[in-house]
């Protein structure tokens, strides 16, 4: 469905939240070819993420971003949503679920996993990333589970270099703000038929 490598000139390098030292430089510039394959009137986005680069023409639903000055974001839980049929992209967000970032007061360690299972049973098609060793209960089951997706990763190799690390499980070893600031390891998932 997309290119999966990228070259050091490809990277996002932005003052808004991203810079070449976090994932968020791969993983944008890989949500962009996602966006580009799938259009965006199919698109739904879970957590706010690209709106704070200018791409906002798509359904966003983000629970604790309701007021987005960037795009139209609708404050719902993603495991209520419904997203048969649709295209879904999720950014360095899966991994928050459940967890107590953003002062959420339902922490549940599982609800990360019941939602990648809707997105990956429901969906057209899907992208979702996230870093390594930050929810080990959402890197368990995927590495569980690795034979119902597309999946690949990269490995932070130097502060501000990443490298395609195709599915080498070594990937999912590397740990959150150690050696390098951010994640070390960034997985990105596809559905299996669309590889």
């Amino acid at each position: 469905m997309i290119q999966k490598e990228l070259t050091l000139d490809e990277y996002i390098d932005d003052p808004v939240n991203t810079t070449m030292i976090n994932e968020r430089c791969i993983e944008l510039a890989l949500g962009i070819r996602y966006m580009d394959a799938v259009g965006h009137e199919n698109l739904t986005e879970i957590g706010a993420v690209m709106p704070h680069y200018g791409y906002c023409e798509h359904s966003i639903i983000d629970l604790f971003s309701d007021d987005h000055p960037a795009g139209d974001v609708q404050a719902v839980d993603a495991e209520t949503c419904d997203f048969t049929g649709r295209d879904v992209l999720c950014l360095s967000t899966v991994e928050h679920i459940g967890k107590e970032d953003y002062d959420n007061p339902d922490i549940d360690d599982q609800k990360a996993i019941r939602i990648l299972d809707k997105i990956t049973n429901e969906s057209n098609s899907f992208f979702v990333t996230w870093g390594t060793r930050y929810h080990n209960e959402l890197d368990t089951y995927v590495k569980d589970n690795l034979d119902k997706y597309d999946w690949f990763g990269y490995i932070k190799r130097e502060e501000k270099l990443w490298e395609y690390t195709g599915t080498d499980m070594a990937v999912w070893d590397q740990e959150f703000d150690k050696p390098y600031r951010y994640a070390n390891g960034n997985i990105f998932l596809l559905p299996k038929d669309n590889a």
